[in-house]
């Protein structure tokens, strides 16, 4: 009588059982490369998503912070600014409330005999503005922006203001940003009577050694 070769059979089975292991091994290595792909790939859409917004999107919302002054490239207005165009430590930017906000043109009756010149020996451009002498020196110098919350714009300090008022009042905590002649009208019925202001203020670096 045949007689069945029986450690054949076990042998093919076992070989059977080591390859399906091994199937489901691959499967396995397989399904976890495909979820880190997928991870991956999401991560990704998540940072252009991320880039999309701040380059787009925050620029409407926030314009000054991505629109610095053409005449005061070397000096930023925030901390984001600052990481772009240099390092933080390199400004410091100081909050004033309750400053009085006024404007001026370029007529002889306002200014003197060089009404389109400023004190900075600088010709005079929308964006300028003059300060009281009780803020400039120890906190305000020529070329300093000054960001008016008020107003959603930045001035550059170009000038000085006069001492006082032709009524003797002494002018004090107040800038006054300049407008061109044909805006008199609007020049002489501007005001913000309490305005909070920031001032970006460049440190002054250490010499080396």
């Amino acid at each position: 009588m045949f007689e069945r070769d029986w450690s054949y059979i076990l042998n093919r089975k076992e070989k059977k059982e080591i390859m399906e292991t091994e199937e489901v091994k691959v499967e396995k290595t397989v399904s976890i490369k495909v979820v880190i792909i997928i991870v991956i790939a999401f991560a990704l859409i998540i940072a252009a998503i991320s880039l999309s917004f701040y380059f787009k999107i925050m620029p409407l919302l926030n314009p000054r912070l991505f629109t610095p002054s053409d005449f005061a490239n070397n000096f930023i207005e925030t901390e984001i600014l600052c990481k772009w165009k240099e390092k933080a430590s390199d400004v410091e930017v100081k909050t004033l409330h309750g400053i009085k906000v006024t404007a001026w043109t370029n007529r002889r009756q306002e200014t003197d005999s060089t009404p389109n010149t400023t004190a900075s020996n600088r010709t005079v451009y929308e964006g300028c503005c003059a300060v009281s002498r009780d803020l400039f020196g120890w906190l305000i110098k020529y070329g300093y922006k000054i960001y008016v919350e008020e107003m959603k714009q930045s001035f550059v300090v170009e000038c000085l203001m006069a001492k006082e008022l032709k009524d003797g009042t002494p002018i004090k905590r107040t800038i006054d940003i300049y407008m061109d002649k044909s805006r008199l009208e609007e020049a002489k019925n501007f005001r913000i009577l309490n305005a909070t202001i920031q001032v970006t203020i460049p440190r002054q670096k250490e010499e080396k050694k």
